[in-house]
Formats: structure tokens, sequence, C-alpha cells
């Protein structure tokens, strides 16, 4: 907030506010949405990309949790911190990006861009979630009985290759397969390497290489 405060007094505002995966790293999210009203013009957009909780909790994507994310958006709850800073959520796209992701545009409360049209996707998506649950305990619960079912499933399926002499290797050391590798608790009895780069060919050794 200081550093959007000092460009304020600069003059120095913004047409475009671009974040794409960044809101869900931000610890003092309310902090940050107000500094983006301070720097964002009065017909302004601020654009913000995230993995939709929607499909991270109804498609069992644990894999996507890990620790340097503080937060997990729905929509609905996005759409409360903006208001609180008087920020208006006038439109929303929909991507396949990390198993489901939303896009949304906001604005000033208030202003033409805030009248758009374009809101009745933003009603739609909340109407959505919440048909799904996503202001009840009961819908969040489901995704620890899932990830245990995975996790079982998987290593009945991997236990199984390696007792018929099959040679497991993965392909990319993304979070998302560290987060995997971890909670199924696999060593190098089970993978024995992991591609890092597929355009190199490079090989990292998985018993040099900490998952835990």
């Amino acid at each position: 907030m200081d550093l959007a405060k000092q460009l304020k007094q600069k003059n120095i505002s913004a047409d475009l506010i671009i974040l794409n995966n960044v809101l869900a790293h931000v610890p003092e999210i309310n902090d940050f949405v107000g500094a983006l009203k301070v720097v964002l013009k009065k017909e302004g957009t601020i654009t913000v990309e995230f993995p939709h909780l929607l499909e991270l909790i109804k498609n069992n994507q644990f894999d996507t949790i890990y620790h340097e994310h503080y937060f997990y958006f729905s929509l609905k709850t996005l759409q409360k911190i903006f208001k609180r800073h008087k920020l208006s959520i006038y439109n929303v796209e929909q991507f396949d990006t990390h198993g489901g992701s939303l896009r949304i545009y906001a604005t000033h409360e208030g202003n033409s861009l805030d009248i758009s049209s374009h809101k009745k996707s933003v009603e739609k998506i909340i109407k959505v979630e919440i048909n799904h649950g996503i202001n009840t305990i009961n819908f969040y619960s489901q995704l620890g009985n899932n990830a245990d079912r995975l996790k079982l499933n998987a290593l009945k399926y991997l236990v199984a290759k390696k007792i018929l002499n099959k040679s497991i290797v993965a392909f990319g050391a993304a979070a998302k397969g560290n987060t995997f590798l971890n909670y199924c608790g696999m060593s190098e009895m089970v993978v024995i390497f992991i591609f890092v780069n597929l355009k190199t060919k490079e090989i990292r050794w998985y018993a040099k290489t900490k998952f835990w």
C-alpha cells in the first residue's frame, strides 16, 4: 500500500493491471487489493487469473496445494474481497489452465465498466458455485477422502507394476508432481528417475533429489 500511495502522489496510475497466478501468493490480501484500487485509473481495469477453487475440490486436485500459496479462491469469495475495497468484478472468463482457472475483470464501483452487460457471466458462475455447495463445510470435507482414495489407487497400480519388474519414470519436476510424490510416500524403489528437462534430455536420479 505504501508504494501505491507513493505512485499516486507522483500522478502515476494504470489503465490496466494484469495479475496472472499472482494473488494466491500474497499473504496480506486486503492491503494488496486496496493498493490496486489506489493506482487504478477511474475507468481502468484489473485482470486476475487464478485456479478456480470449485474445480480444485470437485476434481480432487490436491496436488495444486503447496506452501507458497496462501489462498485458493472461489469467484464468490474474490467478489467479496474486491467489494470491500469498492471494486466491482464486471466480467469473468473460464480457462483449462491448472485444471480449471478463472480470469476476472474488475474496476471501480459505479463507473461505465461496472454496468457492463458481461456481469451476467459473474452471476452465472457464482450460481454454479453455490449449487455445488461452495459455501458449506461438506463441500470441502470430501477433498481428504478423495485424495486418500487416489493415493491408494496410485500406489496399488505402481506396486503391481514393480512386482512385474516394470521400470517407472516420470516426466517433469513441477510442484504438483512433488506434492503427489510426497503425499504418496514414493521413493526410488518405485520411481527410479525423473526427466527434469525434456528438451535437453536431462535426467535427475530420484535418489539424489529431495522431495521431502
